[in-house]
């Protein structure tokens, strides 16, 4: 989190004590909080159920935590994205299911509660095209669609470049969907900056692995209105070259543009990231960078019901919204199955043999072991002939030997 630099986010009793900017006072607040969260007593849970409705600001105030504890958990913990001074849109219900699982997630599978994709968030549609492909599913390449016939307020086939493809639902964002649209309606807006550096966002002496970095940097910060969430990825999961940085900022927009919502905040924090660079090592802090809007408009009420429109996703560090919306349209499609049921151990594994298949596998068995001992006995005849042939090589040669 970026609080008077960039700094740790204390999140467990090892974090709290190594925390620098806290105080010791501040240090006993947060691991009471804490504590109460993961092991709650029945005054904490009675708490707890007075504020489920109300705003969580108000509940962490409560519990007596100073302001700088406050930031940590409502913005990089919780990741709220809206100032909750001013706009309290999370009640404690929601944020403290966020904290839950933040906090069960740390340790599961390393020291950060996150797991991030090798080669970026795109090779996800590709693990879903290979696991669905396991499972019969077929794939039309290189079509785009050119209409949709509708009848009886249902899609029932789907007109491409060469042919027409028939189908029982239809699944698709609303850029390839824009006929279902809301006309004239609200568009809720991301800002989006990408950005290549030579610089990381934590020193290379740093206490922990400084290569994958998720920093949230509070309303207010550089002016800007809404928490930023950024992330910083490597080489080390293929998305940038050796000694480059690749850093992604997303807000929501309060400005027409992204870089007006980001441009501020962006060269705030490489300013400060520079500033602790020998300007003899030759570092140029930015190197390349983008800014762009993700866009998210309001779908019609009349959309055919077999039409389920998806949105991309949005604030989130997380992908829990798409998977909620992915599981809400897996069970119009198949109601009567489990979404995504867990692997099996594989030495759970039981394969049953009906009647027909043991009689089967008992007579090639039988066939087989009758073939076998004949190639036995055969084998045996032939080494005793061989030993008896040596045998009477050895004696002739003996013969030879004593007539000489």
């Amino acid at each position: 989190m970026y609080l008077d630099g960039v700094q740790e986010v204390p999140c467990s009793k090892g974090g709290v004590f190594k925390n620098k900017l806290l105080g010791l006072k501040e240090k006993r607040g947060l691991m009471k909080f804490l504590t109460s969260i993961m092991q709650p007593t029945e005054q904490d849970t009675q708490t707890l159920q007075e504020f489920q409705e109300k705003p969580f600001l108000e509940f962490l105030q409560s519990q007596q935590l100073s302001a700088n504890v406050i930031k940590f958990i409502l913005y990089s913990i919780v990741n709220e994205e809206n100032d909750q001074e001013k706009a309290t849109t999370v009640n404690t219900a929601d944020a403290m299911a966020r904290l839950k699982l933040f906090t069960s997630s740390i340790g599961r599978y390393g020291s950060t509660p996150y797991l991030v994709p090798l080669y970026g968030s795109g090779e996800l549609p590709q693990a879903y095209c290979r696991l669905s492909a396991v499972y019969g599913a077929i794939f039309v390449l290189a079509r785009t669609t050119q209409s949709l016939e509708i009848l009886d307020n249902k899609c029932v086939s789907i007109e491409t470049e060469t042919e027409k493809i028939s189908c029982e639902h239809l699944v698709g964002s609303w850029e390839h969907l824009p006929n279902f649209v809301k006309p004239d309606s609200p568009i809720f807006k991301v800002s989006r900056a990408i950005i290549v550096s030579d610089v990381p966002l934590l020193p290379l002496d740093h206490d922990t692995p400084n290569d994958l970095v998720a920093l949230s940097i509070p309303p207010n910060t550089f002016g800007n209105t809404c928490n930023i969430s950024v992330q910083q990825l490597t080489d080390s999961v293929g998305v940038a070259a050796p000694s480059f940085y690749l850093i992604h900022f997303t807000t929501p927009s309060t400005s027409p543009t992204a870089k007006e919502d980001l441009q501020g905040s962006v060269e705030g924090l490489f300013q400060h990231l520079s500033s602790r660079v020998n300007p003899e090592e030759g570092k140029a802090g930015i190197i390349w960078r983008s800014y762009f809007n993700i866009l998210d408009p309001e779908i019609q009420a009349d959309t055919p019901t077999n039409v389920h429109v998806v949105s991309r996703p949005f604030f989130s560090l997380t992908y829990d919204q798409a998977m909620k919306k992915a599981e809400e349209i897996f069970h119009k499609l198949c109601p009567e199955e489990e979404f995504i049921p867990k692997v099996p151990n594989p030495e759970d594994i039981i394969f049953e043999v009906g009647p027909e298949k043991e009689e089967e596998k008992t007579e090639v068995e039988g066939e087989v072991e009758g073939e076998e001992t004949k190639p036995q006995g055969n084998e045996k005849q032939e080494n005793e002939a061989k030993q008896e042939q040596e045998t009477e090589t050895k004696k002739e040669e003996t013969d030879e030997k004593e007539g000489l």
